[in-house]
């Protein structure tokens, strides 16, 4: 199997498991998680979120990956507009009962798809999804990111604090679930440190920031 071929593979298993699996297709339970998670924000994530709202203030933001809208709703404080992307359909429908903010759309697109998205876009954010990427898919996903925004559009992107146990490769850490559709599923769960995201995605960006809090977390804006 080439790279290209073992990539591909790697990013369907993902797709698959996060749009049921992962969750037992319950979602009923899922979407009552979104709403806890929101009614008991800590004081870190509270900044986080006050530093979001001052970073997307009037811009047109890009969201990959949105999940249930845990952030969307946030950023659509402040913005002008958000497009709300993600490969699962069933998350996508959470998001939609949960925020209802005008200026939010939510729409299917796989994020190695996003340059065929119309528009431009003066912003972007992600949190929880490049992580679970392959080190050698990065610069491919964030070009086709970037192809979407305005020069000198600001970036956010960051993941959980949480390392796979297996790495075959000393790079790429992996998780192994047996799912309730009984398939087993090996997912990347990485955690970068400053070092490795200045190396993987410095050619790409400038004024590049990195910091650990609840989460780690990567700002940059786009040449």
């Amino acid at each position: 199997m080439t790279v290209d071929e073992a990539s591909r593979s790697y990013h369907r298993q993902m797709i698959r498991y996060y749009d049921g699996p992962k969750y037992s297709f319950d979602w009923d339970d899922v979407r009552q998680s979104y709403v806890d998670d929101e009614s008991n924000l800590t004081a870190d994530r509270q900044r986080i979120v006050t530093e979001l709202h001052d970073t997307f203030s009037g811009r047109n933001v890009l969201e990959i990956a949105s999940g249930g809208g845990r952030w969307t709703a946030h950023i659509a404080q402040t913005a002008e507009s958000v497009l709300a992307t993600d490969t699962s359909g069933q998350v996508l429908n959470i998001g939609r009962s949960l925020v209802t903010a005008r200026n939010v759309k939510f729409l299917q697109c796989d994020a190695f798809d996003s340059g065929k998205l119309e528009g431009s876009f003066d912003a972007a954010f992600h949190f929880n999804f490049i992580n679970h990427v392959p080190y050698s898919d990065w610069s491919r996903l964030l070009e086709q990111i970037h192809s979407k925004l305005d020069p000198g559009s600001v970036v956010v992107m960051g993941g959980q604090l949480y390392r796979g146990s297996e790495s075959h490769d000393g790079l790429n850490y992996h998780s192994e679930y047996d799912c309730s559709d009984g398939v087993h599923y090996k997912l990347i769960d990485n955690i970068p440190d400053g070092g490795q995201v200045a190396s993987l995605v410095g050619h790409l960006v400038k004024d590049l920031e990195f910091s650990v809090r609840s989460g780690w977390w990567a700002r940059y804006s786009v040449p």
